[in-house]
């Protein structure tokens, strides 16, 4: 860049000088006018070395594009399992060749237990596999709490097409079968005596997450019909007592005791089966 204006001031200068030679000058003049040119190009040469250099050409900004990254889909529930078992009071009075055979053929996993390891159980069993897909365990993972009746783990089946719809993979419970267990305050057996009885603690989800009984189940006002009255509740809530609610209107279960019983329900919902009762109690 220096050089080419060297060179571009020189050209000027020796134009100029040829211009103004119409006749051929003397020789002192040639002289003068050939020192002209040399101060000329000095001049020239200092101006290029004075000269600031080019700054670097600046690029651009980049263009503020936003690129929406590709989102996968949710990916497809399994399909609801085929369940054709009773859904209603009948399951609790069905016999021990019927329970197990309706057990067989939906494929559940389980083994039979000597009456002697759970005295006081009709049809002991234990499950080794899910209820159609339902995973049914003992929240403390007692193997003791996971005795359960033959009728009851029919009744666990036929309530787990609804939890498989409401997006449930586990459910987890306080006890099933405690030797010998009487309803508080009084002296009648409880339906855990009989392994008949299961208290629901939480719904674990297909997303990972929990529905605890405690804290899930937001409206409780004591003495409120669980299932009759409008309650005041987020959609967890109300989507937790929906899947009690469904089973209890079924008569499934004969006795359901919510948070609205009492203090002791405060963090389950007890379910029991009645074996030739006509009656039916919520609360």
């Amino acid at each position: 860049m220096r050089t080419s204006l060297a060179l571009a001031a020189l050209v000027l200068a020796l134009g100029s000088s040829v211009a103004e030679a119409q006749t051929p000058p003397p020789a002192f003049e040639l002289a003068l006018r050939e020192s002209d040119c040399m101060d000329a190009v000095h001049a020239a040469l200092a101006v290029a070395d004075e000269a600031p250099a080019p700054e670097p050409p600046v690029a651009p900004p980049p263009r503020n594009e936003s690129v929406t990254e590709p989102v996968a889909p949710p990916p497809t529930p399994p399909p609801t399992p085929r369940v054709t078992v009773p859904r209603d009071r009948t399951v609790a009075s069905l016999s021990e060749d019927a329970c197990l055979g309706m057990l067989r053929s939906h494929d559940v996993d389980f083994h039979r237990l000597d009456p002697a390891e759970a005295r006081g159980v009709g049809i002991p069993i234990r499950l080794d596999g899910p209820l159609a897909g339902i995973t049914v365990r003992s929240r403390g993972h007692s193997e003791l709490h996971e005795i359960v009746d033959c009728r009851l783990a029919v009744a666990l089946l036929a309530w787990a097409p609804e939890l498989h719809e409401a997006g449930v993979v586990e459910v987890h419970h306080y006890s099933t079968y405690r030797p010998g267990a009487r309803v508080g305050g009084s002296r009648r057996r409880s339906g855990h005596a009989n392994a008949l009885a299961i208290d629901l603690a939480v719904l674990v989800m297909r997303d990972g997450s929990e529905r605890e009984i405690l804290t899930a189940w937001e409206s409780r006002a004591r003495g409120a019909a669980p299932c009759d009255d409008d309650h005041d509740e987020g959609p967890e809530s109300a989507s937790l007592r929906r899947l009690v609610c469904s089973v209890a209107e079924d008569e499934l279960f004969q006795i359901v005791l919510t948070p609205h019983y009492d203090a002791a329900h405060a963090n389950h919902v007890h379910l029991e089966l009645r074996p030739g009762v006509s009656w039916q109690y919520v609360h």
